[in-house]
């Protein structure tokens, strides 16, 4: 599984008789390997190390292959 954030939606559309067309996403993707760019804790939250990015992958995806999720930042306390 990957995770990342959608910089761009484009539209791609091809030309003729079908009218042809398809979304793709380009996204900004997060390292997944767990205990380095992603850990689950022990009520089943994963959280992802946004600092941890993933250049070399490609960045684009067909909207049929993402699933959405919801993203919230959130802060540590110490004692």
């Amino acid at each position: 599984m990957y995770y990342g954030n959608v910089r761009e939606i484009l539209e791609i559309q091809y030309p003729g008789m079908i009218g042809m067309r398809c979304i793709v996403f380009n996204c900004e993707w997060y390292d997944n390997v767990v205990g380095r760019g992603v850990s689950t804790d022990a009520f089943g939250v994963t959280s992802v190390h946004s600092r941890r990015r993933l250049d070399f992958y490609d960045p684009f995806i067909l909207a049929s292959q993402a699933d959405q999720v919801c993203m919230l930042k959130y802060i540590f306390h110490r004692k």
